[in-house]
């Protein structure tokens, strides 16, 4: 599967990270990408790619992407106050994923501190 929209060359882990961050699995957070469990998507990935899935890597961008969507929350919030046109409260719904994304990049990066690297 391709994310055109975040695609670039580097680390394969970046992109597991984004599928597999905890605010890409709000609705079904035992599958990955809203498709399959993390162990089925990790035996794929490693017989496909023909790499091991290094947990402490994917760990750090599953930290990343985190930090990256929750940035993109607060952008939506701002725009909501300050740009949007009067009426418009389309953003506003994104509020409760603030809190709960918050609190979830803090276990995300108090887990990888500690050297847990697993994806829950």
């Amino acid at each position: 599967m391709l994310d055109w929209e975040r695609a670039d060359l580097g680390d394969p882990m970046v992109d597991l990270g984004f599928f597999c961050m905890p605010m890409a699995r709000q609705r079904r957070p035992e599958l990955m990408g809203m498709l399959l469990p993390f162990d089925e998507l990790a035996a794929h990935y490693e017989v496909t790619s023909g790499r091991a899935v290094d947990l402490e890597r994917l760990h750090y961008y599953l930290v990343y992407w985190q930090f990256v969507e929750l940035a993109q929350v607060v952008r939506a919030l701002a725009f909501s106050i300050t740009d949007a046109p009067p009426g418009e409260l389309r953003h506003v719904t994104s509020y409760p994923l603030l809190a709960g994304g918050a609190r979830q990049l803090v276990s995300l990066i108090e887990r990888y501190e500690v050297g847990e690297h697993e994806v829950v």
